[in-house]
């Protein structure tokens, strides 16, 4: 079996071609809830799960503060 090709697609030596599920990861932009700057872009499972939160150092309030996960894009 060659690896070829994005996004996970294996060519067989048949010539066909077969889709490797790929995991639902998506890019989301974290937010600071203090000074409300978008400073972290970070890659998240979107396969059930909540909104994510992670407590990251802001440069605008000089602190570590907590960000939340914006629907901003």
């Amino acid at each position: 079996m060659n690896r070829g090709g994005p996004f996970g697609i294996f060519i067989e030596p048949s010539g066909t071609q077969s889709r490797i599920e790929a995991m639902a990861r998506e890019y989301v932009w974290l937010q600071c809830t203090e000074s409300n700057h978008l400073n972290y872009r970070v890659e998240k499972e979107m396969r059930g799960t909540e909104r994510l939160e992670l407590k990251k150092y802001c440069k605008f309030c000089r602190k570590h503060v907590p960000h939340k996960e914006s629907r901003k894009k």
